[in-house]
């Protein structure tokens, strides 16, 4: 690798680390990260049922520790605080009782909705600040970006 290429790399990983140290808006201020992120996956799985005509009432803890790459033990912890602090409900199967799906309720639905709705709008707020043309050649990079390491993928480049 170049001395350019490497600086470069560890130039994306700096930007992409101070993205990931944003802090959490204020909306959100009683959940941990990890919480958050966890009622992000719940949300998704619920659009992603919605969209492909599924009926499932929500996602099997099983499946949401597999999604967030974290233990059954410790997602089922973290559900039982967000339990106690009412951002999710579990549903019963009625076919198998054995089977518990974990759904946001009323006050987890309407925090999701708030969160988008102030992430929209800063993000709107900086591309507005960036100004039409860098924010084009910001989109196309990131596609371009995207495209290669899609096809680094399928070639197995980076395996």
């Amino acid at each position: 690798m170049s001395k350019a290429a490497k600086e470069y790399l560890e130039d994306l990983f700096r930007v992409m680390h101070k993205f990931r140290r944003m802090q959490k808006h204020e909306v959100i201020k009683d959940l941990s990260k990890g919480e958050f992120y966890m009622l992000m996956s719940i949300y998704e799985s619920a659009c992603g049922s919605e969209q492909q005509g599924e009926e499932a009432p929500g996602i099997i803890v099983s499946e949401l520790a597999h999604k967030l790459m974290i233990t059954n033990p410790a997602a089922s912890k973290m559900l039982r605080n967000m339990e106690k602090k009412g951002y999710i409900v579990r549903i019963s199967d009625p076919a198998d009782r054995r089977l518990t799906y974990i759904a946001l309720s009323e006050q987890g639905k309407n925090l999701i909705g708030c969160v988008w709705k102030n992430i929209q709008a800063l993000a709107l707020q900086a591309l507005e600040r960036m100004g039409e043309q860098d924010t084009e050649e910001l989109i196309r990079l990131l596609n371009k970006l995207f495209q290669i390491i899609e096809q680094q993928k399928e070639e197995k480049v980076l395996y």
